[in-house]
């Protein structure tokens, strides 16, 4: 089944460093994916701060990598400020 991503659609929305995506991220995904479709994954701009040492293009790339074989275009990835309030 195809899927298009529709940014009027109710959308989820997942904040985190994601250094790295691991498997608990990934499940977390699959339960929140449930509630509305689509999620949006943002990555706080948390490079070389404390234990971050991954660029946002590789937090991109290890996001897209795991999640595209079953999710591809139900998920977003964007560069977001340090948000932490």
């Amino acid at each position: 089944m195809s899927f298009t991503w529709d940014n009027k659609k109710p959308t989820a929305q997942m904040l985190g460093r994601w250094q790295p995506f691991h498997d608990g991220h990934y499940a977390l995904f699959e339960e929140i994916i449930k509630k509305t479709g689509q999620v949006c994954i943002q990555v706080r701009d948390v490079q070389g701060v404390d234990d971050n040492p991954f660029n946002f293009e590789t937090v991109k790339k290890n996001i897209e990598e795991r999640l595209n074989p079953k999710y591809k275009n139900r998920f977003k990835v964007m560069l977001v400020p340090n948000i932490t309030k």
